[in-house]
């Protein structure tokens, strides 16, 4: 449980500027005239680590009901990419299950809206995660989930993501309001920012 938010806020904010410094500092790790094996396989633990880490802070404040209602209905466009109906049989479990290229469509992109809490399932849960490097920048990645990986293959935009962090570690919740659902017996939260209520306010 989450008792005081700030402090989770403020280490959102942290690990953004860290990554941000990498990304921007270390792409010889994943230009690829450049990297080598080793150096690629670190990079690509320092990003899934950052992820990792971001979307379980996010999630923890979603469930201790410490983000407004604006901030928590905040939603992200993405491509998403069919799977590719094979018989299990020809799967391999350690190699060909992870191929994107083999087991998604990536000609029928689809345009989809994913929300926050879409989101942090699909990185605190990714079964494919992979950077995807276009031009020597590193601009998207390539997700899903264990939930996920029989359907699509997602394609998210990290500046998009960037945005939605940004949201989340700036939000303060200065007024809630609870209501009791006798018919699910539960306690129903309702958060609002200042700008929430300036909004409230001018409708």
């Amino acid at each position: 449980m989450i008792f005081e938010s700030w402090v989770w806020k403020e280490e959102l904010k942290k690990e953004l500027r860290k990554f941000i410094k990498l990304i921007n500092s270390d792409k010889n790790a994943y230009i690829k005239d450049d990297y080598d094996d080793e150096e690629y396989d670190i990079f690509n633990l320092k990003v899934e680590k950052f992820f990792f880490t971001i979307f379980f802070i996010i999630r923890k404040l979603l469930e201790a009901k410490k983000l407004s209602n604006s901030v928590c209905k905040l939603t992200i466009n993405c491509l998403a990419y069919p799977k590719i109906p094979r018989p299990p049989k020809l799967l391999d479990y350690y190699g060909h299950a992870c191929d994107i290229n083999k087991n998604y469509d990536l000609n029928s992109q689809l345009n989809v809206t994913l929300t926050l809490n879409n989101l942090c399932n699909l990185f605190v849960h990714s079964y494919i995660f992979s950077p995807c490097i276009e031009e020597e920048s590193f601009n998207y990645i390539f997700i899903n989930s264990t939930n996920t990986r029989n359907r699509y293959c997602y394609l998210i935009n990290i500046i998009e993501i960037f945005k939605i962090i940004k949201k989340v570690a700036k939000d303060y919740v200065v007024e809630s309001s609870t209501i009791y659902d006798k018919n699910t017996d539960t306690v129903i939260v309702n958060n609002y920012s200042m700008e929430d209520l300036k909004k409230i306010k001018r409708s």
